[in-house]
């Protein structure tokens, strides 16, 4: 036990200064073969990336595959982010942004490194990326905090396009954040929770902020938002703390998660794939499955990682398992009736959504998603009432169930799931 707090403070800690709605398709990945979504882990003290299974259950966990090794320039990675098919990492003693595909396995250089004097990077423990613009969190020193935002593509010593720092920002010690609509939610460990403009530059005073007593916010690390709630995990505090959206002030929050049964042990990352949450678990080296909506001292549904061992897990990410998409129905009013045989699918344009078409599946008896369409449906202009037309020929309606569900996809490829249908 003395050998492995060791590790993890030599290893990991040092890189902390002690005292990642609409749809964000910049932290979701997912297998369009399956429909399922795909865990992302950090691996701190191992200097790795994996992709996990995210279906643990009971202790069970595997590793799909890593990016590992020398060439990968990865030095104690805190946190990452994905964005059309790539996979941004930040090295906490390297002071780099090191990007990937997606795809990547093994021991492989980054395709594109951010680094250098001119990029400022520091300490920097979070990282958004959205609308081609990457945000990070860094601290430069004590108390003094800043939000870097470079252009996504950006590569070697390349000074930051805009930054938000100064006394006005609030921003003193920040850790992870999260995009939510043009909002920028950052967690900070003064014990806040702030709340800028995506656009937001220089010295300006936030919209909103989470601090006082009531809150009981404590060494807040990694933050999410789900169905209008912002869920923070609290590190030294050993719980999930619930918010909603709009909260400012000294609100108490109006959930939490907290107690022995919970198993958190200095929680850290969080990601959500719409109905439950998965948590980073630092301190026990594994993962943690809860209910969206679990409240008080309840047992994880699920544990995972404790096998395949893991060593100071700090940040996750689901790809491509949408956060905002769970609601009472369809965005595009997706419908499916059967006609003499067949499937009929309609649906209409949703105009508030900058999308280049769609994608089509079908599942079969609760079985894997499999996309039904040969080409991608091309969007036809985002006016309200445009109606598209999907048939279905190979369903067997005598033998099986069906649900069908689409996948928009936007001009820079990020990909999202609408919310699925059952055919009656």
């Amino acid at each position: 036990m003395i050998k492995r707090i060791l590790v993890i403070l030599l290893l990991c800690l040092l890189t902390i200064n002690v005292l990642g709605t609409d749809c964000e398709h910049e932290d979701i990945i997912y297998n369009p073969e399956t429909g399922k979504a795909e865990l992302w882990l950090v691996d701190c003290s191992h200097e790795k990336i994996s992709l996990l299974d995210a279906d643990y259950q009971e202790r069970a966990a595997s590793i799909v595959r890593s990016i590992e090794g020398p060439n990968t320039q990865l030095s104690l990675p805190e946190s990452m982010a994905s964005y059309n098919q790539e996979l941004y990492v930040i090295n906490g003693i390297g002071k780099r942004i090191t990007v990937f595909n997606e795809t990547d396995s093994g021991n492989v250089p980054p395709k594109r490194i951010l680094e250098g004097a001119a990029t400022e990077i520091n300490d920097s423990f979070g990282i958004v990326v959205i609308n081609n613009e990457i945000y990070i969190s860094n601290v430069t020193a004590l108390g003094v905090g800043q939000i870097l935002v470079f252009n996504s593509t950006d590569n070697g010593n390349i000074a930051p396009k805009r930054k938000i720092e100064g006394a006005n920002t609030l921003v003193q010690n920040p850790r992870q954040m999260f995009a939510s609509g043009t909002e920028l939610l950052i967690t900070d460990y003064s014990n806040r929770i702030i709340v800028h403009n995506l656009n937001a530059s220089g010295n300006v005073a936030p919209n909103r902020n989470l601090f006082g007593a009531n809150t009981l916010i404590d060494t807040p690390e990694g933050i999410m938002v789900v169905n209008g709630e912002i869920f923070v995990s609290n590190r030294k505090g050993n719980f999930i703390s619930v918010f909603n959206l709009n909260d400012t002030g000294n609100v108490a929050p109006k959930r939490r998660i907290a107690g022995a049964n919970t198993l958190l042990n200095e929680p850290t990352g969080l990601a959500s794939d719409g109905t439950e949450m998965h948590i980073a678990n630092f301190m026990s080296d594994n993962l943690l499955k809860f209910p969206l909506n679990a409240s008080g001292n309840v047992a994880p549904t699920g544990v995972g990682g404790e096998g395949i061992g893991l060593l100071g897990p700090k940040f996750i990410i689901l790809l491509n398992a949408r956060t905002d998409l769970i609601g009472e129905s369809s965005k595009f009013g997706l419908t499916a009736q059967a006609l003499e045989g067949s499937v009929e699918l309609t649906w209409q344009n949703c105009p508030d959504l900058d999308i280049a078409g769609f994608n089509v599946y079908r599942q079969q008896d609760n079985g894997d998603w499999e996309k039904i369409n040969a080409e991608l449906i091309p969007c036809s202009g985002g006016i309200q009432g445009s109606g598209y037309i999907q048939w279905d020929r190979e369903a067997e309606l005598s033998n099986y169930d069906y649900a069908y569900k689409l996948e928009y996809v936007y001009p820079d490829g990020g990909r999202c799931w609408d919310i699925p249908v059952v055919l009656e």
